[in-house]
């Protein structure tokens, strides 16, 4: 069985320093031993000098180690932002994140293509926006390559982030140091198999998609030979819920087996909503090391058999 580790998403931001230690407590205690860096935490890093040394401090007094992050993301972080000065800015924030997160042991950096300058005005094309990831990703590979950072680009439901288009930039740079982040969620959403289209919101077919929308028969399968990291999370296949595992359609048997062959993975990421759902530390940690160690068996309950 190969060995990956699991590390927890939280939202870090909303808690006082003080309080912090809480939650860290709560994940030693229940079986965890590594977390995901949020992009939030991303953000602090820009406004706190020192924030990632104090909370990666903090966090190995609880034995929690931190070797994953979610990267600078959305408008003003996607690699295709448009504006060209918000692109140059954009860049340099990155590389100032991957570096410092290189320093206290990160080694895979997640990123988002973009879909926000696809479906909002003024709706740019998909060569327009494909220039501009590729500017940025020019611009921060060579520190992520010099710093040992894998920078991980995740798949999502929008045309910008197909799988097609992240096969499309590995197939630009071919660097061991560009994979991509498989989202288990995004790839539920977008899975061709069983889906009642009509259960879709008509937004995507109208704006996401503009009037021709395309389903994946097998993300996973695409990706597999790149894929460094994951999110999993779970949905009922017609929204990004964030839901634990095994309370949506997803097939996790299939999932978590056909995720151990992957040839690069290095762990795998829980995603799920903690403020949307209501989530405990104890209730995240029991379900996903479950999943982690029986998800390619029916032991687990949230296999949706």
């Amino acid at each position: 069985m190969k060995s990956v580790r699991l590390a927890h998403f939280y939202p870090w931001q909303g808690i006082p320093d003080e309080f912090v230690k809480y939650p860290l407590q709560a994940f030693a205690e229940h079986e965890t031993k590594y977390l995901t860096f949020s992009d939030p935490q991303c953000l602090r890093m820009l406004e706190r000098p020192g924030y990632e040394t104090w909370f990666r401090d903090l966090a190995l007094e609880y034995g929690l180690e931190i070797y994953d992050a979610h990267g600078l993301c959305f408008r003003h972080y996607d690699l295709n932002t448009d504006d060209r000065e918000l692109r140059e800015r954009s860049i340099k924030d990155h590389i100032a994140i991957i570096g410092r997160l290189a320093d206290i042991g990160v080694t895979t950096y997640t990123v988002h293509i973009g879909a926000a300058l696809y479906v909002y005005p003024p709706c740019l094309d998909l060569p327009r926006l494909r220039s501009n990831a590729m500017h940025t990703l020019e611009n921060i590979l060579p520190t992520a390559e010099k710093r040992g950072m894998t920078i991980a680009m995740e798949n999502s439901f929008e045309p910008p982030n197909a799988p097609d288009e992240i096969l499309w930039f590995l197939q630009q740079f071919k660097s061991a140091n560009l994979l991509c982040c498989f989202d288990s969620g995004h790839a539920n959403y977008m899975k061709k198999e069983g889906k009642d289209l009509s259960k879709f919101n008509p937004y995507h077919f109208k704006t996401t998609w503009r009037g021709d929308l395309r389903l994946e028969e097998d993300a996973l399968g695409k990706l597999s030979p790149y894929i460094v990291t994951c999110h999993l999370h779970d949905n009922s296949g017609y929204g990004d819920d964030h839901a634990l595992p095994g309370t949506g359609t997803t097939n996790w048997q299939d999932i978590i087996t056909r995720l151990r062959q992957c040839p690069n993975l290095q762990s795998m990421q829980d995603e799920a909503g903690v403020l949307r759902h209501n989530l405990s530390v104890q209730e995240m940690c029991q379900v996903f090391n479950k999943l982690i160690k029986f998800g390619y068996s029916p032991e687990f309950v949230g296999t949706n058999e």
